[in-house]
């Protein structure tokens, strides 16, 4: 802390945590990233400005930044992403039947990454833009993005 008061803002404060791997994490900012690496707790994230970025085997996350970029892979049971700005990947190399995945993106874009598996996507309105995606074996993924891009990709 005392090099941040030296140099001000010019210097980043960095905290790791490491916790078991149950633990649920409830994370507040006003600015920040994290970086998540594993675990099966539940998931809340709050923050004004930011990203959420990683990997976790949580059945239960839920992320809400006004402006920032959530860059997520393997989600597995409810997610629910909301962005007043900014983007959001989302990406799975598998999709088990288990993923009921919201993410809602007022201005900026939503990237849906996909294995090559055979999906349904329903593809309504304009303006708002909403998609929804389902898989043989249940996977629900759904978005609303206001404006901005809105692409659902399959891993090559």
């Amino acid at each position: 802390m005392r090099s941040y008061w030296k140099q001000g803002e010019n210097q980043k404060i960095f905290i790791e945590v490491h916790v078991p791997l149950e633990t649920n994490v409830q994370a507040k900012f006003t600015a920040g990233v994290l970086v998540l690496d594993g675990g099966r707790g539940t998931i809340n994230v709050e923050g004004t400005s930011g990203e959420v970025a990683g990997i976790t085997e949580s059945s239960n996350v839920q992320i809400k930044l006004s402006t920032g970029d959530v860059s997520m892979n393997e989600l597995r049971g409810d997610a629910d992403i909301r962005l007043t700005a900014g983007s959001a990947t989302l990406g799975w190399t598998e999709l088990t039947g288990r993923e009921r995945i919201n993410v809602h993106c007022g201005t900026g874009g939503i990237d849906i990454l996909l294995p090559a598996i055979e999906t349904t996507v329903l593809d309504q309105g304009f303006l708002p833009r909403a998609k929804r995606i389902t898989t043989h074996t249940g996977s629900e993924i759904s978005g609303v993005i206001g404006i901005g891009t809105f692409d659902i990709k399959h891993w090559q």
